[in-house]
Parts: structure tokens; sequence; C-alpha cells
């Protein structure tokens, strides 16, 4: 069915793959002539997100996205090739196989991205997010709840987070914990205008 949608499609910008149990991603190859700019695999089977992200690793084969892994010369200046390369938006709440080295790859691949939602992901850590908000200036939107090993208070004091809301006067921000209650936005000179879902 993806790939029927994907071949006669060539004009379609959001794709809604929200708990599709049984989609494993093998389509996902068959909408790289689109125009997609707005996908989601929330609670989708893992494969679907890492067929996502195997695609890329193969039309890239000299990329390194090692958590410790430094942007060479020759990487720094080479095109990565991404199967979306308009996404604006990616939704990949609550798929347990994404970690940082996922984020990696993004941040240099999806330089369209202005919202993505980890919500969920439990393997992330604030070293991925951090990468993925630093080399994607274009992102105004993360959605980090529920994120167990995403270090709140950290990532509220790099970006120089303030509450956008009033439930963190309920909870106090010094002992806040990635719940999805609060939007936080950056003052950083840097980062004006990014807002964080926590």
């Amino acid at each position: 069915l993806l790939q029927i949608v994907g071949e006669s499609m060539p004009q379609l910008e959001r794709l809604d793959l929200k708990r599709c149990k049984l989609v494993q991603g093998h389509g996902l190859q068959c909408f790289k002539a689109t125009q997609l700019k707005y996908l989601t695999l929330d609670s989708c089977h893992p494969m679907a997100s890492e067929r996502l992200f195997t695609q890329t690793w193969r039309q890239n084969k000299t990329l390194t996205v090692g958590a410790d892994a430094e942007d060479h010369t020759a990487q720094a200046s080479h095109h990565v090739s991404f199967l979306f390369p308009q996404l604006e938006h990616l939704e990949l709440a609550f798929c347990s196989n994404i970690d940082d080295k996922y984020l990696f790859l993004l941040s240099k691949c999806a330089k369209n991205l202005n919202y993505i939602s980890l919500r969920g992901c439990v393997n992330i850590t604030i070293r991925g997010v951090h990468k993925l908000c630093t080399q994607i200036p274009s992102l105004k939107r993360v959605d980090v709840s529920f994120c167990p090993q995403v270090d709140v208070q950290l990532l509220l004091e790099t970006f120089m987070c303030k509450a956008q809301s009033p439930a963190y006067l309920i909870f106090g921000v010094e002992d806040w914990t990635p719940c999805g209650l609060c939007c936080f936005e950056s003052t950083h000179p840097e980062h004006k205008g990014l807002t964080f879902v926590l």
C-alpha cells in the first residue's frame, strides 16, 4: 500500500503513520520522490524509524555519526543525502529504538527541520538533543517530554530557558521532570525562539 501511495502521489507533503504497528518501513523509500514535509512515525513498529535512518546511512557510506565523532573537513564539506530533504516536521514519539546516534545523523542531514517530537524516546540523552539543536538553525520546537535520560536541569541551563506556562510554579523548576506539562523557551543569543516541551 505504501509503495502504491508513494509512487502515485509525487506531490504528497504529509504522511501520518501513527500507531501503524504493521508498517515496518519497507515502503518509505517509495516516497523519496515526493515533497514530503510532515512525517509521523509515533508508536510505530521500531523497524519503521530504523529503515528511515538505514537508508540515509546507505546513501552516505563515509558518514560518521558516533557520539564521540568529530566533523572532519571531508565530512563537513560533503553533502549529506537524506531520504526526505524537505522534511520540516518529524514525530518519532515512543520509538524505543531511537537514541543519540540517530539524533547525530539527523543533525547532519535534516537541515530544514523546524519541529521534532522525541516524546517518550527513553534512550536519548542531552548529548543528542544538544547536537540536534546546535546543528539545525531552523529548529523551533523540540518535544523531549517523558525522556528519562535527558538531564532537564542541564538542558534548561545550557539553553538559558525560561518557562512559558505557570505549571512550573506548582512544582518548581529545580525539581522539574519531563512530564510534558510545560514549554520552556530558550533565551540563549544563538537559539532564540527555540522551545522545549518538557
